[in-house]
C-alpha cells in the first residue's frame, strides 16, 4: 500500500519544523540579553548565598555591564555587597575573600559601581575593626603591586599602615607584632626617636624581623659586636635558608618567576655581607676555639649570597 504524498511530505517535515522551532525559542531565549543577564543575577545571588564570593562577583559583573533591564539591578546588588554595613556583619575569613574579590573587581572596572578609593576608605574607618581595616587595606595595597594602576600614593599606604599599628599598639602594649611593624615604618618615615623608642622596649621580642635587622646594624654602628651580632644573625639566618631555596629551586633556564622568587630573597645581601664581615671581626678578636665556627660561618654567608654571580653566567650563556 503506497503512502499518500500529503502524508510523506508531512513526515519528512517535522523534523525540520521541529530543529526551526528549537532554534527559534533558543534564539529568543538563551541568545536574549535579559535571559542572559537574569541567569547572571540569579548565579550570583545564589553564589552569594554560599559564601562563595569571586564566583557571585564575576556573575553579578556580567549582568551589571550588560545592557539588559538586569544591568541597574545587579549594580545595585554589588553595591550592597561593597557596603560597610554589609562588610562589617562577616566574619574575617568571609570579609577577606569578599575584599579580596571586589578589590579586583574595583581594579579592573575603573569606572564601576565603586571604586577602589572607596574600598580604601574604608579601611580608614572606625565602623570596621583594626583587623578588617588593616587586611583591606593590606588587599589594596598588594594589588596595586600587582596592578598597573597606583590611584593610592606609598605614602598614604605608610601613613594608613602606621595610623593602624599606632592603635594596636594602644590598646595593647604588648602587641610585638604591631611594634615590629611600626619600627620598620618608623625607620623608614626617618622618625628615629619614635624608632628607638619602640626597640628598646621590645628588643626582647623582635625575633627574626625586619626590626631585628634595624637594631642589630644600629649596635653595629655604636661598635657594640655582641649585641649587633644577636640581632643581624636572628634577622639573616631564615632569610639565608629562603635563599638557598629559591637557587634549589631554580630550572635551566629558569622560569621569569623562579628568577623574580630569586632575586626577592637577595635583598638580604646588604644586611648578610654586614653580618659576614662581622663574623670575621670576632674570629680575629675573640676566643681562639671559636675562630674557625666563625670564619667558616661567614665563609658560607658569602657563598650564599653570591651565587647570583654562577647564575648570571649561566644565563648568559643559554642566551648565546
Amino acid at each position: 500500500m503506497r503512502t499518500p504524498p500529503s502524508r510523506t511530505i508531512i513526515a519528512l517535515s517535522l523534523p525540520l519544523l521541529f530543529m526551526i522551532s528549537t532554534g527559534y525559542f533558543i534564539s529568543q531565549n538563551t541568545g536574549n540579553p535579559d535571559h542572559q543577564s537574569l541567569k547572571a543575577l540569579q548565579r550570583g545571588e545564589l553564589l552569594t548565598q554560599q559564601k562563595r564570593y569571586p564566583g557571585a562577583i564575576k556573575q553579578l559583573t556580567l549582568a551589571a555591564t550588560s545592557t539588559s533591564q538586569y544591568a541597574e539591578q545587579s549594580h545595585q546588588r554589588l553595591r550592597q555587597l561593597a557596603s560597610i554595613e554589609h562588610l562589617q556583619q562577616l566574619s574575617i575569613k568571609e570579609f577577606t575573600a569578599l575584599s579580596r574579590s571586589l578589590i579586583e573587581y574595583a581594579d579592573k572596572q575603573p569606572s564601576s559601581t565603586f571604586s577602589l578609593l572607596q574600598l580604601w576608605k574604608y579601611g580608614g574607618s572606625t565602623e570596621l575593626s583594626i583587623e578588617q581595616r588593616l587586611i583591606l587595606s593590606q588587599l589594596i595595597d598588594s594589588q596595586q603591586q600587582l596592578g598597573a594602576s597606583k590611584s593610592i600614593s606609598s605614602t598614604r599606604v605608610s601613613e594608613r599602615y602606621t595610623d593602624i599599628y599606632e592603635q594596636r599598639l594602644t590598646l595593647n602594649a604588648n602587641d610585638h607584632i604591631a611594634a615590629q611593624k611600626l619600627v620598620t615604618l618608623y625607620y623608614q618615615q626617618r622618625k628615629m626617636s619614635q624608632m628607638i623608642d619602640l626597640l628598646q622596649q621590645h628588643r626582647n621580642h623582635l625575633g627574626s624581623s625586619e626590626a631585628a635587622g634595624i637594631l642589630g646594624q644600629l649596635y653595629l654602628n655604636a661598635d657594640n659586636k655582641g649585641a649587633a651580632y644577636q640581632y643581624l644573625a636572628a634577622y639573616s639566618q631564615p632569610r639565608l635558608v629562603r635563599l638557598e631555596k629559591a637557587k634549589k629551586q631554580l630550572s635551566t633556564p629558569p622560569s621569569p618567576q623562579q628568577l623574580k622568587r630569586y632575586h626577592d630573597a637577595l635583598s638580604i645581601t646588604p644586611v648578610a655581607e654586614k653580618l659576614a664581615r662581622l663574623l670575621v671581626t670576632l674570629a680575629n678578636t675573640g676566643q681562639p676555639q671559636q675562630r674557625q665556627q666563625r670564619l667558616d660561618q661567614a665563609d658560607k654567608i658569602l657563598a650564599i649570597i653570591h651565587q647570583e654571580d654562577d647564575i648570571s653566567e649561566s644565563n648568559t650563556t643559554d642566551a648565546s
